[in-house]
């Protein structure tokens, strides 16, 4: 079995997993409600509307934001497959 595994931090809060059954599931919902729940607020250009998207923004912008004192934030995202028995 494969699974898409959504690694996101902050520098104040510990890291939190989400685990998706589907590759082609649209993670930005999660990464959205996350920032929200932890009072962070990163301001996305229009054209982030998916993972593809956010990730080319998160990755290889310049205006992605510099990590701050009070807003620093990181995401990973894993493609893996479990060992079945």
């Amino acid at each position: 079995m494969k699974i898409l595994v959504l690694t996101l931090m902050s520098h104040s809060c510990e890291e939190d997993l989400y685990i998706f059954d589907n590759r082609e599931v649209n993670i930005l919902p999660t990464i959205k409600e996350w920032l929200e729940e932890n009072d962070m607020n990163l301001l996305m250009p229009e054209w982030v509307t998916d993972t593809a998207s956010f990730f080319v923004w998160y990755y290889d912008s310049n205006d992605f934001p510099k990590p701050s004192s009070s807003n620093h934030f990181h995401a990973s995202l894993l493609y893996k497959e479990l060992l079945s028995e």
